[in-house]
């Protein structure tokens, strides 16, 4: 669901890919999950930990502003 979210809006994929230039967060974005794909499963949980920091500041500038 977070990257069928930021996949979908251009403002919040626009907001995370700044925090990602302003955390200074290397390896690149979110990663998709893809059924037949096995490994895309771990690819995706560890983009997501990866960025944490970057999508909890997403979240404060989307849900609590």
């Amino acid at each position: 669901m977070v990257t069928k979210f930021f996949k979908h809006s251009t403002l919040a994929s626009s907001w995370l890919k700044d925090a990602i230039l302003l955390k200074n967060i290397k390896g690149g974005g979110l990663k998709t999950y893809v059924e037949t794909r096995w490994m895309t499963v771990y690819e995706c949980t560890s983009s997501i930990w990866r960025l944490k920091d970057a999508l909890q500041h997403v979240y404060i500038h989307i849900f609590l502003k």
